[in-house]
């Protein structure tokens, strides 16, 4: 036990070396940026785990207390997940859509969106990345999205899970695209959206004419016609558009 922790201590000097003592300024901040650097630049990989809180409190020169609320900082923005107990510490995870999505969640918490703004969003990534989804397919691809409608349609009489495989048809589609911008905004809006299913019309009609829109958006990925994904997709999102608006009329035009 005593030969793991000094092996440890020697690992979190040695990983602890290239950084800078802070002497001014906001001292978290500055130890966030160090850190941040450090991963851009690959001296960290993704799932390594960052030297140790004493190893680098010593490295930039503060308190503990300082590196917590940089690691802190970094959580938040996804570039750190931090884990407790004896195997714990912040390790360098993959950037996802997270943040987005929890950043996008606050705004309609707090009133400054609404779920008709992100089928407007919708409307403008959504046709392209169907038309991208027809282009790019693979075998795995199509079967997949084939799945998805089977599960959609033996899920119709329970609406609330249909509708949440429906908006997975979605994710599925962008994810065939493999275009990381698209995927972090798309999937945000996605989440949000499953997040506040019971705010939208689950009337088994509904859910079941949204899966005859997934049916011909499908129909023409498999069949890689671009043209025709674009147009089932923006009628697709356009009628969500129009159940929302049902709901949450347009605001008044501004004088």
């Amino acid at each position: 036990m005593k030969a793991h922790a000094s092996t440890r201590g020697r690992e979190d000097a040695a990983g602890a070396q290239s950084f800078v003592p802070v002497k001014v300024g906001r001292r978290s901040a500055e130890v966030a940026s160090q850190l941040r650097e450090a991963i851009f630049a690959r001296r960290f990989q993704i799932g390594d785990r960052l030297p140790s809180e004493r190893a680098l409190a010593s490295a930039f020169a503060v308190s503990p207390v300082v590196v917590r609320e940089a690691v802190h900082a970094l959580e938040a923005v996804g570039l750190l997940d931090v884990r407790h107990g004896a195997t714990g510490g912040a390790f360098v995870t993959d950037v996802t859509h997270r943040p987005v999505a929890e950043s996008l969640s606050a705004l309609l918490r707090l009133g400054k969106a609404t779920l008709r703004q992100i089928g407007e969003a919708r409307l403008v990534i959504e046709p392209a990345v169907a038309a991208f989804a027809a282009e790019r397919r693979r075998r795995d691809d199509v079967v997949r999205l084939a799945r998805n409608l089977d599960e959609a349609a033996a899920n119709l009489e329970s609406p609330r899970a249909a509708r949440l495989l429906n908006l997975e048809f979605h994710k599925l589609l962008v994810g065939i695209v493999a275009n990381p911008f698209l995927s972090v905004c798309l999937t945000s809006l996605i989440e949000n959206l499953e997040a506040n299913t019971d705010e939208v019309d689950l009337a088994p009609t509904v859910v079941g004419g949204t899966l005859a829109h997934h049916r011909e958006i499908y129909l023409a990925v498999r069949t890689g016609d671009g043209a025709a994904a674009t147009r089932h997709m923006h009628r697709h999102i356009g009628e969500i558009q129009r159940q929302l608006e049902r709901r949450e009329p347009r605001p008044k035009a501004r004088p």
